[in-house]
């Protein structure tokens, strides 16, 4: 029985006999299923066929399929992995070898994952280490993305189309989108459209901003002139992972757009929305009108976040954490004001002559390292939560108090006034930035205890944040 490459499709010659095997094309090592049943292993093959076409959904399915039949298969419980994630394998530029790539971002580690922690039971020697070895790349790659994805700006729409056909045209469903695109910005909405959206971002990976985009749209419009273009790869990947956002946002909506079809003809998935006919008189006008009212609602600001839970297997349960964060730049700018300060302090010492050490010691104890350690304090406490953030701003004004203390010492010595200036406008720029704080989730495996823990929490977290926004 020949297996199929998961990373090229070519054919994979077992080694030595054993669950390990390698690809004939692109010589790549790589785990191979444990059955030798041939209905079994016509099912990998034909998994693997949609997966390599980024058909993630229809794969799923048939892994699914094989773990009915045998619930041991290993390798079936990392294929969902493999299509949970959106797993691609390209080519290393700088390797030359077969390596991962997300097309799905979750913000949960695949270190984590259900599915993971089954393969590390059951899996063992060199059959665990590929295993391992793939599960980490994916992790940093994700992690990457969320990390990029956490400084993009909300939206407030997402628009998702088939921008070219088989022959590499622009389809209909572009010039339609890009119609309602300009009506909707016209408008003042934040909106996301590939075509244009995604101009700037040439050259690098596109999957951060379509993810970050996903999560913060409050509607999605689904534009399509045929079933086949709805359906079609990458359209498909884009509305069923929003969809499954849906799940945890009660509020967010989704709007299918068509044109030149039956309403009736659309995806099943799309048959408990109320679809817009575009090609109707005042359709256009229509749905900036409705748009209009969802913004307007009364509870068009309430995300009901605390819906994620997913039931997992053997009583364990899948649920999203809520916390109130800093963004990413308030704490990398924080942490680097901290090492100037450092920096700015030693130099000061060591730039010190004879009795100038034992003075500068004396007002350094209680002026330059005690304004330090205060707004270190400040800052630990800014990023613990934000009920202590007051308490961090009242650091940084003690901080900064203290400096200017210090001006009184040093008046006198003109070559320490580079020292106090530049550590007064560190502090001052501390005191002046107030960033903004907003909600992210993160994903937890718990037991049904903890579940109710957490979601009593995730509703604490939320209401305060609500109440001071």
């Amino acid at each position: 029985m020949v297996f199929k490459c998961k990373m090229c499709g070519g054919d994979v010659e077992p080694i030595n006999n054993t669950n390990i095997g390698k690809c004939l094309y692109c010589k790549s090592i790589m785990t191979l299923p444990t059955s030798d049943n041939e209905k079994i292993i016509n099912l990998y093959n034909r998994a693997t066929d949609l997966r390599l076409d980024n058909e993630f959904d229809k794969a799923k399915e048939i892994y699914e399929e094989i773990l009915k039949i045998d619930n041991n298969q290993v390798e079936a419980h990392w294929g969902l992995l493999l299509c949970k994630y959106g797993v691609e394998y390209v080519d290393d530029i700088r390797t030359k070898k077969k390596v991962p790539t997300c097309h799905r971002t979750i913000d949960s580690s695949i270190l984590n994952d259900v599915e993971y922690r089954y393969i590390q039971k059951k899996a063992y020697g060199e059959l665990l280490e590929l295993y391992k070895k793939d599960a980490e790349y994916i992790d940093k790659v994700q992690k990457r993305i969320l990390k990029i994805s956490e400084n993009e700006e909300p939206y407030d729409i997402f628009i998702c189309y088939k921008e070219t056909d088989e022959n590499g045209n622009r389809t209909e469903d572009s010039v339609i989108a890009e119609d309602i695109y300009e009506e909707l910005i016209k408008e003042g909405y934040k909106v996301f459209f590939s075509r244009i959206t995604l101009e700037e971002k040439l050259g690098t990976e596109y999957e951060p901003y379509i993810y970050s985009a996903l999560r913060s749209s409050k509607v999605m419009l689904v534009v399509g002139t045929s079933k086949e273009n709805l359906e079609s790869v990458w359209v498909k990947n884009e509305w069923s992972r929003y969809l499954e956002f849906m799940k945890k946002d009660k509020n967010k909506i989704m709007i299918p757009v068509y044109s030149k079809i039956d309403a009736y003809k659309l995806p099943n998935e799309f048959t408990k929305f109320q679809a817009q006919n575009i090609d109707k008189i005042g359709a256009m006008q229509d749905l900036i009108r409705g748009i209009k009212k969802i913004f307007n609602s009364k509870n068009s600001s309430n995300h009901d976040i605390n819906n994620g839970v997913k039931k997992l297997r053997n009583g364990y349960y899948e649920v999203d954490v809520v916390k109130e964060k800093l963004p990413l730049w308030y704490q990398e700018l924080t942490i680097f004001m901290m090492i100037a300060l450092l920096i700015i302090n030693v130099v000061n010492y060591l730039s010190a002559r004879g009795w100038e050490v034992l003075d500068i010691v004396i007002i350094g104890i209680f002026t330059s390292f005690l304004s330090l350690a205060i707004n270190l304090v400040g800052i630990i406490l800014s990023f613990i939560d934000r009920s202590n953030f007051k308490k961090s701003r009242i650091c940084f004004v003690i901080g900064l108090l203290l400096k200017i203390i210090a001006i009184f010492n040093f008046w006198k010595k003109w070559h320490f006034w580079y020292y106090i200036l530049s550590t007064i406008i560190i502090d001052i720029i501390l005191v002046i930035i107030i960033p903004k704080w907003h909600i992210v989730t993160y994903k937890k495996i718990v037991d049904k205890k903890e579940l109710k823990e957490i979601i009593e929490e995730n509703n604490q977290v939320y209401d305060n944040f609500m109440k001071k926004n």
